[in-house]
């Protein structure tokens, strides 16, 4: 949302020739130029017309209050003044963004392309460089999926809970840059939604893949790790629940301007990532002691290299998520995941799950093999010579009488 305030700019032209016959019908005195006119919202002052003297121009008058604070995202508030109201000059108009480029126009007609959507103020620069991003992130993840489908092959059916839903992540992330690249002119906020519904596949993905891990560990409660896989995928889906249906409510209370579910669906927004972070951080404490415990198992090689990059995906997942969960407490414009700055979505969504997955890809890689004994070998015994007197003194001794 600008800072500045909107204001319906009016021109108001009166002939004094025409004004002064309303004047001898009512029988009032003659038209001052430009002089006060009583309004509900106070009291309007103009001022002579630069190429007519004989018209009076009033300009720069506001409709509404500045939609600032507590009154941004809310419909418009009637506008309420007891002074007067200089309307000699314009008011402040929409910041526009200058091109470099020769005979660029600051007109808001001329370079509609420059506004993306209300509040929003993005260069036609920016938004090619953020499509291009958008299709590169498209192919890039078009080539994970025959990688994740390698790796899924290799690690077996214990890897079959988080590589599937390494290529859920995947096929959300492509979907939603599909929408975004169909969408590009059109106000649509569908790519955006489904953007951060995409971080739910990653979480899963993760906490699937440090199962895995735990399942080569030795004497494994099979019984609890999946207890903990059910109860972090019924979070997870009931938070990408709460921050969906928030957001979405969220765009339409905006579009329609209705303002009393306004407190409700951002409440909903809030608490779908709070259960996320909470989501998040149970899947760090359940890495950890995989973790720790693979360690206590010297032969566990592969293993330890696949927990290695779950835990290198971790900071860029907890970045993505404390990312949109600041977003849901100050509805900033500039973060917002729909129609926020490129910098930001570049570096807080594209940038740090594009790395996460890398970092989980990576893990799966290093360890191939694991689903074929190459996962924790089993301890080697050294065949040594058994004296049976030491376990047993009291057994008859053994004598070897001579061949006559």
């Amino acid at each position: 949302m600008a800072s500045y305030p909107s204001f319906l700019f009016l021109s108001l032209f009166f002939s004094s020739a025409s004004l002064q016959v309303q004047s001898d019908h009512a029988g009032t005195s003659s038209w001052m130029v430009g002089q006060a006119v009583e309004t509900s919202s106070g009291s309007i002052v103009g001022h002579a017309a630069p190429n007519a003297t004989a018209v009076s121009e009033y300009l720069g008058i506001p409709y509404a209050q500045p939609p600032t604070e507590d009154l941004r995202f809310v419909p418009p508030v009637r506008y309420a003044n007891k002074t007067t109201i200089d309307a000699s000059h314009f008011g402040p108009g929409c910041p526009i963004v200058q091109f470099p480029a020769s005979g660029a126009s600051s007109s808001i007609d001329n370079n509609p392309e420059n506004f993306t959507a209300p509040g929003q103020i993005i260069s036609a620069e920016n938004g090619q460089v953020g499509e291009l991003t958008t299709f590169a992130e498209l192919v890039l993840y078009l080539l994970f999926i025959p990688v994740g489908l390698y790796i899924l092959i290799r690690h077996g059916r214990r890897g079959l809970v988080g590589w599937a839903f390494f290529h859920v992540y995947c096929a959300l992330r492509i979907v939603s840059d599909g929408v975004q690249i169909s969408d590009r002119d059109s106000t649509s906020d569908a790519g955006g939604i489904i953007n951060s519904v995409g971080i739910s596949g990653l979480l899963l993905a993760l906490a699937g893949v440090m199962h895995e891990a735990e399942t080569y560990i030795p004497g494994h409660n099979a019984k609890l790790g999946w207890i903990v896989q059910l109860f972090v995928h019924i979070t997870t889906v009931g938070g990408i629940v709460l921050a969906a249906v928030g957001g979405s409510n969220l765009a339409q209370d905006a579009a329609s301007g209705d303002h009393d579910k306004f407190d409700t669906d951002r409440g909903l927004l809030k608490a779908g990532y709070l259960v996320l972070l909470g989501v998040l951080a149970l899947i760090t404490a359940y890495g950890n002691v995989t973790f720790f415990r693979l360690r206590r198992t010297n032969s566990a090689r592969l293993p330890s290299r696949l927990m290695y990059g779950a835990g290198a995906a971790l900071p860029f997942i907890a970045a993505r998520l404390i990312y949109s969960t600041v977003y849901a407490f100050t509805l900033d414009a500039s973060l917002s995941p729909i129609s926020g700055t490129f910098a930001v979505k570049f570096a807080l969504i594209f940038l740090v799950q594009f790395l996460a997955a890398c970092c989980l890809a990576a893990g799966g890689i290093m360890s191939l093999g694991m689903s074929k004994g190459g996962g924790i070998q089993a301890p080697t015994q050294s065949m040594e010579p058994i004296n049976l007197d030491q376990m047993d003194p009291n057994r008859p001794k053994a004598t070897m009488n001579p061949i006559p």
